[in-house]
């Protein structure tokens, strides 16, 4: 019982890390793109 209770829970733990850094990684490259076409308006 305690296993599986410690399972799920280093389950949801690894759910939620790989949630961060998909979403992270995302928003890395959005600001990419947003100051890559910041720089061609200007020049």
């Amino acid at each position: 019982m305690y296993d599986s209770c410690l399972k799920h829970k280093w389950d949801n733990k690894n759910v939620l890390d790989y949630a961060v850094l998909t979403t992270e990684a995302k928003g890395i490259e959005k600001g990419k793109h947003e100051k890559a076409i910041t720089i061609a308006r200007v020049y």
